[in-house]
């Protein structure tokens, strides 16, 4: 079976095994773009009649969508998609992999996930995510009212992947070199407070406090002058701690503890008792997993550490695997708040 590829972030594509494929006139690819807007869920005929001629359509125009929709299929029946027809209207079939805007929103979800405990790999999974993209999404279809409501989420989500991408490269690279993007960023959407608050703790992280404050202002005036509107609290907190000189400002060297280990253990399904135990050291300095042997403790502590250390500059991981009595844990675990004595809490598996 030939691999199918719909691209729908740029002019609207599809592709079996790397070669385009035809899939008609404008009204045709209109009918694909609807389909693969509503994926997965029936499209009632009227609807796409409208769609298509509005709802002045000339004549009976439901001969005319069964004939785009026998051309779809030939098109896509190859490949693993089907268009059928399904309580009086049409349901296109294909998997989520097959779709660009799709794959682009699982990564950047995949890229969310991994920014608070591995910035570099998050920096990498959303600019492959950004990268996806060649123009507004369905393009030749961006201002049709079918389609006008997913182009506006496309791109939200787009923006959204753009914050998380220099919020990760902020965690780890040279503000200096992201300066001139985000500045770019902040320009070309002048309301948008999140491009501004990048902006105004990259500069101040090069020791540009007054510009940092500068781009606050102007912010605060546009915002006022266009919408009426305060900056959000946010934002505000932001200007109050640059102008207090807040250290947590600064970027922590390093991102991770160079000794803490690499992930060794999925943890699909198991991220309720990552919610429990990153509750408890809310509660308390010192958590102690217990349990039988080969159960995942180790693994446990060791991923809540990966996805806990950016929040503290003073981190401490401490393995306790070699302690064979409960002493000789209690008491290196008593050493381990010694040292980090400083900070909020500390955290180990017992074997």
């Amino acid at each position: 079976m030939e691999a199918l590829d719909i691209r729908t972030l740029g002019p609207l594509e599809v592709l079996l095994d790397g070669r385009r494929i035809d899939v008609g006139t404008r009204k045709q690819r209109a009918l694909l773009a609807l389909l693969l807007i509503q994926r997965g869920q029936a499209v009632p005929l009227d609807r796409i009649v409208m769609a298509l001629w509005g709802p002045d359509a000339p004549g009976n125009r439901r001969n005319d969508v069964w004939v785009y929709v026998s051309r779809l299929r030939k098109a896509l029946d190859a490949a693993g998609g089907t268009v059928t027809r399904v309580d009086g209207g049409y349901l296109l079939d294909v998997g989520n992999e097959v779709v660009d805007a799709a794959r682009f929103e699982a990564l950047v979800e995949e890229g969310r996930g991994l920014l608070l405990h591995d910035p570099r790999a998050a920096s990498l999974v959303l600019a492959e995510s950004l990268a996806m993209w060649n123009g507004s999404a369905y393009a030749e279809f961006a201002t049709e009212e079918f389609a006008l409501p997913e182009v506006v989420r496309l791109e939200e989500v787009r923006l959204a992947a753009l914050e998380l991408r220099l919020e990760a490269d902020l965690a780890w690279k040279d503000a200096d070199a992201l300066i001139p993007e985000i500045e770019s960023l902040a320009r070309a959407h002048p309301l948008r407070a999140s491009f501004t608050a990048t902006l105004m703790v990259a500069l101040y992280r090069r020791g540009r406090q007054a510009e940092a404050l500068r781009a606050y202002r102007a912010f605060a005036d546009r915002l006022g002058h266009e919408a009426g509107l305060d900056p959000p609290a946010d934002l505000q907190a932001l200007e109050e701690s640059i102008l207090m000189d807040d250290p947590a400002l600064h970027p922590r060297a390093g991102r991770l503890p160079v000794r803490i280990p690499e992930r060794i253990a999925s943890f699909v399904g198991r991220e309720a008792e990552l919610i429990d135990v990153t509750n408890l050291l809310k509660q308390h300095r010192l958590v102690v997993l217990t349990g039988p042997g080969g159960v995942g403790k180790t693994a446990l502590a060791t991923e809540l550490a990966r996805r806990l250390a950016l929040q503290f500059d003073d981190a401490v991981f401490v393995d306790l695997t070699k302690a064979e009595e409960s002493r000789d844990v209690a008491a290196v675990a008593a050493d381990a708040l010694k040292v980090s004595a400083g900070s909020s809490s500390a955290l180990e598996a017992v074997v």
